[in-house]
């Protein structure tokens, strides 16, 4: 009866070991991980850093774009405008070449 009592003690015993060798293991892998997955924080951080500044500098563009868009439609107002100014200009030289001939 005492032989069987130890062997049960010695069966939990065996049972805890082996919990506790299974929990070493896992507290192991668990540390032994912790700067791979530190890392992969840290570059999941970078990455999404980097994803902002491109989102960024992608909007910035766009912008810029837009910015060019309007100067080139105001250049061709303008040329529009200055070319009629000149054949307005030629128009008033060449009348008083003509009136300057005739005198």
């Amino acid at each position: 009866l005492r032989v069987a009592k130890l062997e049960r003690e010695n069966e939990a015993l065996k049972a805890q070991v082996s919990a506790a060798a299974a929990r070493a293991s896992d507290m192991r892998r668990e540390v032994r991980d912790q700067p791979s997955r530190q890392k992969l924080e840290a570059l999941e951080g970078m990455v999404e850093e980097r994803n902002g500044q491109l989102r960024e500098a992608h909007s910035n563009a766009e912008l810029l774009k837009a910015d060019l868009d309007h100067l080139r439609t105001q250049s061709a107002h303008e040329v529009r405008r200055l070319t009629g100014e000149m054949d307005a200009m030629e128009a008033d030289l060449t009348h008083l070449e003509t009136v300057r001939d005739e005198l």
